[in-house]
C-alpha cells in the first residue's frame, strides 16, 4: 500500500473548499487501504472531521507557501514515507513546487486558475468545467494534465446517492449553502429574500467557521428557518431539497451529481467561470456577483425556478449527465500508475 500526504488549509478567510475536495480524494485512498496524512496550519477547521475519517493530522506553524512551509512539508512527507505530496491552495506557487521537486517528492497539484509561472509537478488536476490544455502552456514535459469534470472529486456521502431523482411539480423545500465561512455574509441576504416567500421550508447549512453564525441563528429563528452547522450528511439535505441556493464553488458539482437545480451566486473571482459555464451547460441559474445581488433579485430568481417545473427537470438531467461520480477513483488510479 502507498502513503499520501496532503498540504492544504482552511480558514474563515479562504473557506473550506480546498480541504473538502482533498477529503474526497483522501476517502478514496482510505477505502483502498492507503495511509493518508494532512499537513495544516494550526487552528484549521475540519480537523475533527478529518480525524474521524482515519486521517492523520500534522500541524505546521509556518507561513503558508513559504520556504519554511516547504521544508516542514518535506520533513513530514519523508517521516511518513509518503509516495506522493498532494498540494491544494493558491499560496503554493512555482517556487514551492520547485522546492518539493528538489527534495525528490512526487507532486499532484490541485489547481483552478492555471496561473503558476511554470508547473514543475508530476500531475496537475483541474476538475473544473472550464479547464482546458490552453490554460497550461508552461509545464514539464512529463507533467500529466487531468482536466475537466471527468475528475470532479466527490466525497463518499454523495456517491451512495441513487442516480436520478424525481423533480416535484411544486418546489417547496429550499436549501441554502454558501460555503464553509461566507465572510461577506451573503447567507444573510438570502435569508432576507426567503422571508418573503410563502409555503416554503428552508434549511440553511453553514460551517462552524462562519463569522456571522450567531446573527444567522437569530435571523433563522425569527423566520422559522432551520439552520444546520457543520453537517456530516449533506447528501440527505440535498435529497430533501427541491431547489438550492449555493455558492459557485465545488458545491455546484455536488448539486449537479445529485440532480438538484440551483441558483448559484458567485462569491469569489475563481467562481465566475464555474457558474458561467455551468449555466451554459443548463445545470444552474447564474445568480450573479454577490455584491450586486439584492434580496429582491434572489426572491425573483427563486420564484421563477419554483414556477418552472420543466426547467428544473432539464437542469437536473443535465447535472447528472455532466458528473458521473468517478473522479476521485480516476485520480487515484493515475497516482498509482505513475
Amino acid at each position: 500500500m502507498s502513503a499520501f500526504i496532503f498540504r492544504t488549509d482552511a480558514s474563515s478567510a479562504i473557506g473550506t473548499g480546498h480541504v473538502m475536495r482533498c477529503l474526497a480524494l483522501a476517502q478514496e485512498m482510505r477505502i483502498a487501504g492507503h495511509d493518508v496524512h494532512f499537513v495544516m496550519a494550526p487552528g484549521s477547521p475540519l480537523v475533527d472531521r478529518l480525524k474521524s475519517e482515519g486521517i492523520k493530522i500534522h500541524t505546521m506553524d509556518a507561513k503558508p507557501g513559504s520556504a519554511q512551509d516547504t521544508q516542514k512539508t518535506v520533513q513530514h512527507a519523508k517521516a511518513c514515507g509518503a509516495d506522493w505530496v498532494i498540494v491544494d491552495g493558491y499560496q503554493f506557487d512555482t517556487r514551492y513546487q520547485d522546492a518539493l521537486k528538489e527534495n525528490s517528492q512526487r507532486v499532484l497539484f490541485i489547481d483552478d486558475y492555471g496561473n503558476s509561472t511554470h508547473y514543475n509537478v508530476d500531475i496537475v488536476l483541474n476538475q473544473n468545467i472550464y479547464a482546458t490544455e490552453d490554460m497550461y502552456p508552461r509545464h514539464e514535459l512529463n507533467t500529466t494534465l487531468l482536466l475537466g469534470t471527468k475528475y470532479v472529486l466527490l466525497r463518499q456521502e454523495f456517491l451512495s446517492c441513487p442516480t436520478g431523482r424525481m423533480i416535484s411539480k411544486i418546489a417547496s423545500n429550499i436549501l441554502v449553502t454558501l460555503g464553509g465561512s461566507d465572510p461577506k455574509n451573503v447567507t444573510g441576504k438570502v435569508v432576507e429574500a426567503l422571508r418573503t416567500l410563502k409555503d416554503v421550508q428552508v434549511k440553511i447549512v453553514v460551517g462552524g467557521a462562519n463569522p456571522n453564525l450567531e446573527n444567522l441563528q437569530e435571523s433563522c429563528k425569527e423566520s422559522f428557518m432551520e439552520i444546520i452547522v457543520d453537517t456530516h450528511d449533506m447528501k440527505k439535505i440535498m435529497e430533501w431539497a427541491d431547489i438550492a441556493v449555493s455558492g459557485g464553488g465545488s458545491t455546484c458539482y455536488e448539486l449537479a451529481y445529485i440532480g438538484l437545480p440551483a441558483l448559484s451566486i458567485i462569491l469569489a473571482d475563481n467562481q465566475k467561470p464555474v457558474v458561467q459555464e455551468l449555466e451554459k451547460a443548463g445545470v444552474v441559474k447564474n445568480g450573479g456577483w454577490h455584491a450586486d445581488v439584492t434580496s429582491e433579485k434572489i426572491t425573483k430568481s427563486i420564484q421563477e425556478l419554483i414556477a418552472n417545473h420543466k426547467k428544473r427537470e432539464v437542469m437536473s438531467k443535465n447535472g447528472t449527465e455532466l458528473i458521473d461520480g468517478k473522479g476521485a477513483m480516476r485520480v487515484l488510479e493515475k497516482l498509482l500508475q505513475c
